[in-house]
């Protein structure tokens, strides 16, 4: 019995140390791996021009995932995007979405929040650059404090869930600062 602890915690060393490293690599890779978050973008070719067509640049695509990185942190991330009014915005959820469901689900979205700080980082400096496709656009996160606007992108954030592969969302009302979102700017 002695002998099989032995072991098994011998493993669980192993896999504890592979999954540090694994993270450590993406760390200082170019941009994230999945749900981990990377090293700063490097590849892709710079977009000088300050007005860009978010709809085309993002397929048309209604929520299409961007990766980006805030220059005063130099780590990437995966997130949704919105466009609205033809401006691009970069939601954070702060519980809006993840406090209503149950389970493996708001487990795995908690502990995400847990490890989330990059919204307070982009108060202090918005500067980011931002990679779709082989793109980069060097640009300025700003949070929106626009009610009315806010109010919309509440909207489209909850229609972007409920079709999304996690389904619709609780009828339960969500607290509405627990959402923030960033237009992205010219710098």
């Amino acid at each position: 019995m002695k002998s099989i602890l032995i072991k098994a915690s011998g493993l669980f060393f192993i896999l504890i140390l592979v999954v540090a490293a694994l993270i450590f690599s993406v760390r200082f890779s170019d941009g994230p791996k999945g749900p981990l978050a990377g090293g700063a973008l490097k590849s892709g070719t710079v977009v000088p021009d300050a007005s860009v067509d978010w709809n085309s640049e993002l397929g048309g695509t209604d929520g299409a995932e961007i990766v980006f990185h805030l220059e005063s942190t130099q780590i990437s991330r995966t997130t949704g995007s919105i466009v609205y009014g033809g401006q691009l915005y970069i939601p954070c959820d702060l519980g809006f979405i993840w406090k209503r469901f149950s389970g493996s689900t708001r487990i795995i979205l908690n502990t995400m929040y847990i490890l989330k700080n990059w919204h307070e980082e982009a108060m202090l400096n918005g500067d980011v650059v931002i990679r779709i496709g082989d793109n980069l656009y060097e640009r300025r996160l700003e949070r929106e404090l626009d009610p009315r606007i806010l109010n919309e992108l509440r909207h489209i954030t909850e229609r972007q869930v409920d079709e999304s592969y996690m389904g619709p969302l609780p009828e339960v009302e969500g607290n509405p600062d627990e959402i923030w979102y960033f237009s992205v700017q010219s710098r």
